[in-house]
């Protein structure tokens, strides 16, 4: 959960995209229309939530043309399940070495 209003903004857009409220290749609401939608008085707060997402890989930004969907799922998304699949599978793998070992040499 988002401590920080720039965080609150970043986690409502993540779920906007993931849920395809914005498909990917569109483009978001402009940073005026997003402050007032979020009733931020800076753009920073937007462009920091923005900020975010891009380092997510799930918008890219262009200069004077606005923010862009780039992926529905962050791709590193999954990183954790991958991450506890390897550590699993590295388990099985001592414990099959030890029962191999135990056996005695082949």
């Amino acid at each position: 959960m988002a401590t920080t209003k720039y965080g609150a903004i970043a986690d409502t857009l993540r779920t906007r995209i993931a849920d395809g409220t914005y498909p990917v290749g569109s483009k978001l609401p402009s940073i005026n229309d997003l402050m007032r939608e979020f009733d931020v008085p800076g753009l920073n707060t937007v462009r920091d939530a923005q900020q975010v997402l891009v380092r997510e890989g799930l918008l890219r930004t262009e200069q004077g043309v606005g923010a862009f969907v780039t992926a529905r799922q962050s791709p590193t998304a999954g990183h954790a399940q991958l991450l506890e699949g390897l550590r699993s599978a590295r388990a099985e793998l001592d414990r099959a070495i030890a029962y191999l070992e135990a056996q005695g040499p082949a």
